[in-house]
């Protein structure tokens, strides 16, 4: 059996404390989501959910770092973890259909949705709307106003998935950029 290395071990210093910082500060709040969004299931599932959680901060510390509300976006986050988890335990339980399946939200899913509904509060769409391309402007709105998946999007624009990623990824740089270099 391989043994597997804490990830914890894999940030700095100065990353951990900033963790351990934030976790401590917003606890209570992300514990009140997680209920909220497990409900019953809340007993069973709620140190999957945190642990998914913990290791998607981890993933994606720097950028978390970064971001102009940590706050918000550790309290989304959990709150979509908790949603796909439960999700994913309901899958496991019963016969989904295809359908069903697919609003399924993935862990890759819980950055650009947590940061969409932090978007959303400051109206970044319209500050950002005239540095998007007409593409970035299309797959931002069929991905996070119409709740189109990748596939579906892929679909209806004609182009592959990974053309989609890389559209989601560049949308979602323009505004780490904009954030950074404090456009808005």
């Amino acid at each position: 059996m391989k043994n597997r290395e804490n990830p914890i071990n894999a940030l700095s210093f100065e990353e951990q404390v900033f963790l351990e910082q934030l976790l401590e500060k917003e606890y209570s709040i992300i514990m009140r989501v997680t209920e909220k969004m497990l409900g019953e299931s809340y007993l069973s599932l709620k140190d999957e959910a945190l642990s998914e959680l913990h290791l998607l901060m981890i993933r994606k510390i720097k950028e978390l770092m970064r971001h102009e509300s940590p706050e918000k976006w550790v309290v989304t986050a959990a709150k979509y973890i908790a949603l796909h988890v439960k999700t994913e335990q309901a899958k496991y339980q019963s016969n989904f259909s295809d359908t069903d399946i697919d609003d399924v939200l993935y862990a890759e899913d819980v950055f650009e949705m947590a940061l969409y509904n932090i978007w959303l509060e400051n109206d970044v769409y319209s500050l950002l709307k005239n540095e998007l391309t007409i593409r970035e402007a299309q797959v931002f709105e069929l991905m996070f106003e119409q709740k189109l998946s990748c596939i579906e999007i892929m679909q209806k624009l004609g182009v592959s998935e990974s053309t989609v990623w890389n559209i989601r990824k560049s949308i979602k740089d323009k505004y780490c950029y904009a954030i950074k270099n404090k456009l808005f």
